[in-house]
């Protein structure tokens, strides 16, 4: 089995985090979950794919920064259309509800 050490990764986006985690996990990466989580935690996109990652991972700071993030800049409508998305079916209606308090 091949040992990977991973120091830093620049430039990498939010989307590359976010299809990362998973695999990071699964593979139990832990330097690489890492880095993923400590990109996302920056949450320069409002998605509620963030909030959902963050509550699959058990990762209590990326959630709340992930849904004041998009309580501040998604609409009732975005909200709405994000939940459509596959990975976003079974976020829960108290996780909406504190979006949009």
């Amino acid at each position: 089995m091949q040992i990977l050490k991973f120091t830093s990764i620049s430039n990498i986006s939010d989307s590359k985090a976010t299809n990362l985690l998973p695999l990071a996990h699964e593979y139990e990466i832990e330097q690489l979950k890492n880095l993923c989580i400590l990109e996302l935690e920056k949450f320069a996109n409002a998605r509620l794919e963030h909030v959902t990652l963050a509550i699959r991972y058990s990762l209590e700071d990326p959630l709340t920064k992930a849904i004041k993030s998009c309580a501040m800049k998604l609409s009732l409508t975005d909200i709405d259309s994000q939940r459509l998305q596959a990975e976003n079916h079974k976020i829960d209606d108290s996780i909406v509800l504190q979006i949009l308090r």
